[in-house]
C-alpha cells in the first residue's frame, strides 16, 4: 500500500520536474512536441511488436506448444503502450525498454530464474521430507493372494438357522509367517468362526490371506522383524480380508453378519507377548 502510494504521488512530481527542466532547455513548443512524437513513436512500435508477438504465439498454438511467453510478451507491450500515451519523459523512457525484444528477454528471464529458484528450494525441502518418510519405512509389500479359501455350509439345516446360531460362534484371527529367502517373508493371515460349542453339522468357514513382503533394512532386530510380521502387515491388509470374508456371507443371503471393521493387532502382541 506505501510502494502504491509513493509511485502514485512520486511519479506525476517526476515528470512535472523533467518536463520543467526539458523545456527550459528546448523551450514549451518543442517539449510538448517530443511528448506526442513519443507517444505516436511508441504506440507505432507497440502495434509492430504486437502483431509480431500474435503471429508467433499463433504458430506456438498450431504446434501444440503454450505460448506463455508471447502471453507475458502481449501484456508487456499493452503496458508498454499504456506508459508511452501518458505524457512524460520517465514513462516513455520505460515504455520503450519494454518494446526492445531482448529488453523483454532479461526482464522475463531474471523474474522466472528467481521463481525457478524458489520452486527448486521447496522441491528440495519436499524431496528431503520423502527421503526421511522412506527411511522410516521398514518393509514393503511384493504380493497378495487367498492361500485358502473354505466356506462350507453342511445341510439346509445349518443353512436356514445359521442366521439365529451366528451368535454361537467366535471369530478366531491367526498370524503365522515363513521366511522365503533373505529379507523375504510371507506373512498368513487366517480369519475363521469357531463355535462355541461342539456339535455334528456346523458351519465351516476359513480363510488364509497370505502378503509377501520385503523388509528394506537388513539391520533390523528380532523384535522390529516380529513386530512388522504380527502387527503392521496385519493391520495393512485386515480392511481387505474382512471384505472377502463378508463378502462370502452376503453371497449365500446372509446381510447381518457383523464382523469387526477393526483389530487391534498391537494389543494381540502386547498379549502375546505378556503370554
Amino acid at each position: 500500500m506505501n510502494t502504491f502510494f509513493l509511485i502514485f504521488i512520486g511519479l506525476p512530481i517526476l515528470e512535472i520536474f523533467l518536463i520543467i527542466k526539458i523545456g527550459g532547455k528546448v523551450g514549451a513548443i518543442n517539449t510538448i512536441a517530443l511528448i506526442f512524437l513519443t507517444a505516436a513513436i511508441g504506440v507505432f512500435f507497440a502495434r509492430l511488436q504486437g502483431i509480431k508477438t500474435l503471429k508467433s504465439g499463433l504458430i506456438n498454438m498450431y504446434q501444440n506448444k503454450i505460448p506463455i511467453y508471447e502471453l507475458i510478451s502481449g501484456a508487456s507491450i499493452a503496458f508498454a503502450a499504456l506508459l508511452l500515451i501518458i505524457p512524460g519523459f520517465f514513462t516513455d523512457f520505460f515504455g520503450f525498454l519494454l518494446l526492445i525484444p531482448i529488453t523483454r528477454t532479461i526482464l522475463f528471464k531474471t523474474i522466472f530464474k528467481d521463481k525457478k529458484n524458489i520452486n527448486k528450494k521447496e522441491q528440495t525441502n519436499t524431496i528431503d521430507g520423502e527421503i526421511v518418510n522412506k527411511k522410516k519405512m521398514s518393509y514393503k509389500v511384493i504380493g497378495k493372494y487367498i492361500r485358502e479359501l473354505r466356506f462350507n455350509i453342511p445341510n439346509a439345516k445349518v443353512f436356514f438357522m445359521l442366521s439365529k446360531d451366528i451368535a454361537n460362534y467366535k471369530i478366531n484371527i491367526d498370524i503365522k509367517s515363513i521366511q522365503i529367502k533373505q529379507n523375504v517373508i510371507e506373512v498368513s493371515t487366517s480369519l475363521n468362526l469357531i463355535p462355541k460349542e461342539k456339535k455334528s453339522d456346523q458351519l465351516d468357514t476359513k480363510i488364509v490371506f497370505a502378503t509377501i513382503i520385503e523388509l528394506l533394512n537388513e539391520k533390523l532386530r528380532k523384535e522390529e522383524i516380529e513386530k512388522i510380521v504380527l502387527v503392521e502387515v496385519p493391520s495393512e491388509i485386515y480392511s481387505e480380508l474382512r471384505k472377502i470374508f463378508v463378502g462370502l456371507f452376503e453371497s449365500s443371503g446372509f446381510k447381518d453378519i457383523k464382523i469387526s471393521q477393526n483389530v487391534d493387532f498391537q494389543k494381540l502382541y502386547s498379549l502375546r507377548k505378556v503370554q
